[in-house]
């Protein structure tokens, strides 16, 4: 059983990276997700879309270079992903 602090930011995504659930100090720290459109409420998008976000993660470039690097090992779990790939496809446009 993982044992978390209520003061440590934490989150449940699934394969696509869309934010399932997060708790109270996650909210203080990245904002309220419940306010971000349900399609749009994916770690990758808001990742690379929103300013706000970048401007709070420290060393963004190595991040989304991690970032990138595990949703693709997410994504060879399972590449025919029509979810996955059309959020692949929007980002890259």
């Amino acid at each position: 059983m993982i044992k978390l602090f209520k003061s440590q930011p934490a989150y449940v995504r699934n394969l696509q990276w869309d934010l399932l659930a997060w708790n109270d100090a996650h909210t203080k720290v990245f904002g309220d997700y419940s306010s971000v459109p349900l399609d749009r409420r994916n770690m990758l998008w808001l990742l690379f879309t929103e300013p706000g976000i970048r401007a709070i993660t420290l060393n963004w470039e190595i991040v989304a270079q991690q970032v990138i690097a595990r949703f693709r090992a997410d994504l060879s779990k399972n590449p025919e992903n029509k979810r996955a790939n059309e959020l692949t496809e929007k980002l890259a446009a």
